[in-house]
């Protein structure tokens, strides 16, 4: 992890930012990730949906791990992602594959850029980060317009169903010689917020630091979803059971959404 290593003295101090000190080590917590399957749904995806795109911004790009696999299957791809400590990481990876990937800073509710694209991406529930109906809707508006005409915009939410099956109640914990966590999940279906906590320490500067993040997500029923697309002014093409062409049930885990800008 040659990055981390750099990334290190860059990291923000404040221990309660999300993704920051998780950076040094989300790769790793990602291990279990199929990335590949991801970026073969979403190629076949767009080609079957018919769009030749010039451009593909990922939204929430994380440390860039999808973003480069689509861009060395032929995509130019832009990157942005709220995370400071992420963006940076992201753009270390890249710089050491030798792939060209611009990455910027952006919130996804206030995106930034010099011309439109052809399909915005937001993967593996990033919308679920969203915690208010209003932030929603602005980051639907905002992709909304950064899009071309004919655009697609495919993004994917978690469930209830996969929440209470894998999260709430649930302790998970790693450690290596570089850092150690400990993750903590509860789930308040009033709210229909999950609470993550994660506490550790990781190495910094020639010693271990320690750290504590807060992270949330919100469930949000696909009929709700479906209600904020159309207010925004999105044809919605699909709503489906993810990686599958069946549509999502009370079952499914995790919802595609695929929709177009007319």
């Amino acid at each position: 992890m040659r990055c981390a290593s750099r990334l290190r003295h860059l990291l923000s101090r404040e221990t309660d930012v999300q993704f920051s000190h998780v950076a040094l080590f989300y790769d790793d917590l990602m291990e279990h990730v199929s990335y590949g399957k991801w970026v073969m749904y979403l190629k076949r995806r767009i080609e079957e949906l018919g769009v030749l795109p010039k451009t593909l911004l990922d939204v929430a790009c994380g440390t860039g791990t999808p973003t480069m696999m689509l861009s060395k299957e032929g995509f130019f791809m832009v990157g942005v992602d709220k995370s400071v400590d992420m963006v940076r990481l992201a753009r270390c990876k890249a710089l050491d594959a030798r792939i060209h990937i611009p990455f910027f800073v952006q919130d996804m509710r206030y995106l930034t850029l010099k011309v439109p694209v052809n399909v915005v991406l937001c993967l593996y529930d990033s919308v679920n980060f969203l915690l208010r109906d209003d932030d929603v809707g602005e980051a639907f508006q905002s992709a909304y317009r950064i899009l071309d005409v004919g655009g697609l915009y495919i993004f994917d939410v978690v469930t209830e169903q996969n929440i209470r099956s894998f999260f709430d109640g649930q302790v998970y914990r790693g450690k290596t010689n570089r850092y150690s966590y400990r993750w903590t999940n509860e789930y308040d279906p009033k709210s229909r917020i999950c609470l993550s906590h994660l506490t550790g320490s990781c190495m910094m500067d020639g010693s271990y630091q320690r750290f504590h993040e807060v992270h949330r997500e919100r469930i949000y029923p696909a009929y709700q979803i479906q209600s904020f697309l159309e207010d925004v002014g999105f044809q919605i093409l699909a709503v489906r059971d993810a990686f599958t062409n069946k549509p999502q049930t009370h079952k499914s885990h995790r919802i595609h959404f695929e929709c177009v800008k007319r």
